[in-house]
């Protein structure tokens, strides 16, 4: 082969492979625009606000957040059943009654798929039958997580008695644990 044939060649080969690089960096640019673009295109989708319905379903979730909390903090902890049986003996004493009987349980209720710790208490009072009467629907006003289960009136026979009453209560607390 001849010194011209070998440049020839040379240069052949040469030029087919600057060929096939410009053809590859020329893809690479062509793929790095459309790259740029859909970047572009993104950050122009991310950087719009929020539809209007998201906002609204947003705010609709931080209500009912806000309701959940408030409702919450009317229920009392299992922990102040002492505060509660104090306070309903207060308010017997206020309805000049006197109290001749407790008996309490704790359990745990399921309702609506909520479960709650229920303070159970049974109450024995005497005095006049109209003070346990205004005694109950005390309770009721009074107690807005409470559920009065039983009431049993007993009219004294004598006038030197005093009318009975007992009334079973069940107040729902905060959690189930």
């Amino acid at each position: 082969m001849s010194k011209t044939s070998r440049l020839i060649l040379i240069l052949g080969i040469l030029v087919i492979g600057f060929v096939y690089l410009f053809m590859v960096w020329r893809g690479e640019m062509d793929t790095q625009a459309n790259l740029k673009k859909e970047l572009t295109l993104v950050q122009d989708i991310l950087a719009k606000p929020s539809p209007p319905e998201v906002t609204g379903v947003e705010a609709k979730i931080q209500a009912a957040e806000a309701e959940v909390k408030a409702a919450e903090g009317l229920f009392p902890k299992v922990e102040e059943s002492l505060d509660i049986t104090d306070n309903l003996f207060n308010l017997a004493q206020q309805s000049d009654l006197e109290v001749v009987g407790v008996s309490t349980n704790i359990t745990k209720k399921n309702l609506n798929n909520i479960e709650y710790q229920v303070i159970s208490l049974g109450l024995e009072l005497e005095g006049q039958m109209g003070n346990i009467l205004g005694f109950i629907a005390k309770l009721e006003k009074d107690l807005p997580t409470g559920e009065i289960t039983s009431v049993s009136l007993e009219k004294a026979k004598t006038v030197q008695e005093l009318d009975k009453g007992k009334v079973g209560i069940n107040i729902y607390c905060q959690g189930g644990s």
